[in-house]
Formats: structure tokens, C-alpha cells, sequence
């Protein structure tokens, strides 16, 4: 399944993953991060809907994707609900699903709560802040953008391709 997913057959991933009779939390990881790193984000939060039939537990690596899909869909709604969820099971100290989740509210304007996020996550790396800059830059917030920039660089981040993606679209705008 993971080399179809690596070269985004999700046509093929959906084959396979359709004919295994033994699922698991994996498979469904698997099959939600195909579909939602291939723009096709409610697929992706079917294939959550399906699983949380199958009264799986989620972990740490099935928010990032149902993020990744709200941010996709602009879902603040489903981002809301998600975030519950993962303060519910305890990943909200999880770098990783932090940083889905600065993306996610940055993607739907909610910059306030963005930010809050951000500042109460235990550990931050400059995908965070890139999370956090991206969102700024989306909705035209330039001055904010260069207030996370020297907030960076306050904090001795180094800024990655990522930070400067993001800055040149900034200048495009």
C-alpha cells in the first residue's frame, strides 16, 4: 500500500486496502494520508468515519491526516470537533498533531486560536512556526507574517525552505 501511496496511485492504494480482510489502525492511516496528501480530503474523512466504526483507537498518526483534510476543506467545524478529540485522548502535547493544528486554524482564519496553539505547545520546531506563517501570508496578514519572522528569529529558528516558500508568495501578493 505504501508504494502506491509514495507515488499517489489512490486508485490502486483503494484496491488494495479494499481487499485486506484484517484491518487495522495502520491500513486506515495509511489510506487517509493517500487521500489527503492527493487533495482528495473528504475521502479522507470518510475513510476516518469508516474506522471509527471499526472502534479502532486513533493515534498520534491519524490526527495530522484528519487535520491536513480540515485545512484542505476549510472545515473549521470538523477542525473544532478533531482538536476535542485529541485533548480528549491527550495528543495535544504531540508536536506533530500541534503543528496540524496551527495549520488548520491558520487555513480557516482563526488566528487567535492559531496562536494559542502555538504558544502552549510544550515543543516547537520551525515546521510550527512555518505552520503559523503560512496561514499569515494565505489571508494577506503581511505585518503579522513579519512579526512571526522576528519572532524566529528571537529564537535563533533558522528559517527552511518552507519559511521562504511562504515569504515569496508573500511578495508575489
Amino acid at each position: 500500500m505504501r508504494a502506491y501511496v509514495a507515488r499517489g496511485e489512490t486508485g490502486f492504494t483503494r484496491h488494495v486496502f479494499d481487499e485486506i480482510t484484517e484491518k487495522n489502525v495502520v491500513f486506515f492511516n495509511v489510506m487517509m494520508r493517500n487521500y489527503a496528501n492527493n487533495h482528495l480530503f473528504r475521502d479522507a474523512l470518510l475513510v476516518f468515519k469508516t474506522m471509527s466504526s471499526y472502534d479502532f483507537e486513533h493515534d498520534n498518526y491519524t490526527y495530522p491526516c484528519l487535520l491536513k483534510a480540515c485545512s484542505g476543506l476549510n472545515s473549521l467545524w470538523v477542525g473544532l470537533q478533531i482538536h476535542s478529540a485529541v485533548v480528549k485522548v491527550g495528543f495535544d502535547f504531540n508536536m506533530f498533531i500541534g503543528n496540524g493544528m496551527v495549520s488548520m486554524y491558520g487555513k480557516c482564519d482563526c488566528f487567535i486560536e492559531a496562536r494559542r496553539v502555538l504558544d502552549e505547545m510544550p515543543s516547537r520546531d520551525v515546521v510550527s512556526w512555518n505552520s503559523m506563517v503560512a496561514g499569515y501570508v494565505q489571508s494577506g496578514k503581511f505585518d503579522d507574517t513579519l512579526e512571526v519572522c522576528r519572532e524566529m528569529e528571537s529564537l535563533r529558528l533558522n528559517p527552511d525552505a518552507g519559511t521562504m516558500a511562504s515569504l515569496l508568495l508573500a511578495c508575489c501578493d
